[in-house]
């Protein structure tokens, strides 16, 4: 059973090789253009910001620890 799964991995591996080649060659490997990114309002949300680590509630809840810690040093 494992040959015929390498076997099909391989084939797979080589038609994802061929399609990424012939995008390549056509010029479309990335974005046309880059949207503008200005900020009108103001707002913290118009920041562009990194990728996040898992997730808004993840970051959120990284956020509210480092600000815990932060609270802690001050109070001292």
């Amino acid at each position: 059973m494992s040959k015929r799964v390498d076997v099909v991995a391989r084939k797979a591996a080589a038609e994802l090789k061929a399609e990424r080649l012939a995008a390549a060659r056509a010029g479309s490997s990335g974005p046309a253009s880059a949207p503008a990114r200005h900020s009108v309002s103001g707002t913290s949300q118009d920041v562009p910001r990194g990728k996040t680590t898992g997730g808004v509630k993840r970051d959120a809840s990284s956020q509210a620890q480092g600000a815990r810690r932060q609270a802690k040093r001050d109070s001292r």
